[in-house]
C-alpha cells in the first residue's frame, strides 16, 4: 500500500500553509466591511451580523466573487481565518445597542 502523503493531499486542495493568503485589508475595504455590518445590525440584529461577518468579508476580499465564506478558499484564503478576522472586526466596533448606535 502506498504511503499517504499529507502535504500532497493539502497541496491538491490548495491549503498548504505557505500558499494560504494572509488577510490584509485596505482601509477602504475595512470601511466597506463596517458599513455592511452596520447595515446588518440596523436592519437585522447583532447576532445576524456576526453570523454573516465572514461571508461579508469574503465578498470584500474577492471583489464580490465569493458568495459564501467557503468560496474564499478558491481565492487562496483560509475560511476559518477569514471568519475569525471578520468577527474580530465586528467585536472591535463600539456598539451601544441600547440606543441603536455603532461607533468606530
Amino acid at each position: 500500500m502506498k504511503e499517504f502523503d499529507y502535504n500532497k493531499y493539502l497541496a491538491e486542495g490548495g491549503l498548504l500553509k505557505e500558499e494560504v493568503e494572509s488577510i490584509n485589508i485596505t482601509p477602504q475595504q475595512k470601511r466597506d466591511f463596517i458599513n455592511q455590518i452596520k447595515y446588518f445590525i440596523k436592519d437585522e440584529d447583532f447576532n445576524t451580523a456576526m453570523q454573516n461577518a465572514g461571508s461579508i468579508l469574503a465578498r470584500i476580499l474577492t471583489n464580490d466573487e465569493a458568495e459564501f465564506i467557503e468560496d474564499v478558499e478558491d481565492f487562496g484564503y483560509n475560511s476559518d481565518e477569514v471568519e475569525e478576522y471578520a468577527q474580530d472586526l465586528v467585536g472591535d466596533l463600539n456598539i451601544d445597542l441600547s440606543e441603536g448606535r455603532i461607533n468606530e
